[in-house]
């Protein structure tokens, strides 16, 4: 066990090291101008992301896709808690919801990119339907003549969960933030987007452990329909912004 843990530090450690090597020398391949380079932002040029309302809607929504994200993980203590599914097949579906579907991944951005054009409306299509998963989970309750399919709603809501939680960074380059701060407001945003770690995963645990899993999904329902909310209101700022620059 020992021997294996240290390994999974040794190959972490080697990746880091070669995905800086890697950035070093794509880094050094950008020539240095000083005629054409944008002017370094200022001090307080920076501080002024903190005023850019969409900043802060931005980070609302990467909040609540980071709890949809970290909420999936409650779908194993409940369907082994209420359904009686053994360990084994619940760490299985685990296993498929955190990693087989993120490797899905490139399709759903190709969906994005191809057919919706806009990771907004991507985000506008998949919370609705989320949040209706959810309540359908709900609805159908602890009963164990539904537990195929709880196991495979369970299964359908981690797929959209993966989809938006895997590009929801993209949404800070369709808003157009200005590339001269673009640093200080991922920052910023990151700062908000996983706090769900310190805040709903003690409250989800708490749920859980009394066996409260309804207010788990009512939770994540809550947040996938803000989501969509304010990806709404992020599309009409992004709109009303367009006729302005060609008006």
């Amino acid at each position: 066990m020992i021997d294996a843990y240290f390994g999974a530090i040794w190959v972490s450690t080697l990746v880091n090291i070669g995905v800086a090597c890697g950035l070093w020398f794509l880094l050094g391949k950008e020539k240095a101008c000083h005629d054409h380079c944008e002017k370094l932002p200022t001090l307080k040029e920076s501080f002024d992301v903190l005023k850019l309302a969409v900043i802060w809607i931005i980070s609302i929504i990467l909040f609540c896709t980071y709890t949809l994200h970290v909420g999936m993980t409650f779908f194993t203590p409940y369907l082994t808690s209420s359904f009686g599914l053994s360990d084994d097949a619940s760490g299985s579906l685990t296993l498929i919801r955190s990693y087989v579907f993120m490797s899905f991944i490139p399709i759903t951005g190709l969906i994005t990119d191809r057919l919706f054009k806009s990771t907004l409306k991507w985000f506008l299509v998949v919370c609705p339907v989320v949040a209706l998963i959810l309540f359908a989970v709900i609805l159908l309750g602890a009963d164990r003549d539904f537990s195929s399919i709880e196991i495979g709603l369970s299964m359908l809501v981690a797929f959209f969960v993966c989809s938006i939680y895997a590009s929801m960074f993209s949404i800070l380059s369709e808003c157009q933030i200005p590339i001269a701060v673009a640093g200080t407001a991922i920052g910023l945003v990151s700062i908000f987007s996983y706090t769900p770690d310190t805040i709903m995963l003690p409250l989800f645990g708490y749920f859980a452990d009394t066996n409260q899993y309804h207010f788990i999904f009512l939770s994540l329902i809550i947040m996938a329909l803000l989501s969509g909310l304010l990806s709404l209101i992020l599309l009409a700022m992004k709109r009303k912004n367009q006729v302005k620059s060609h008006g």
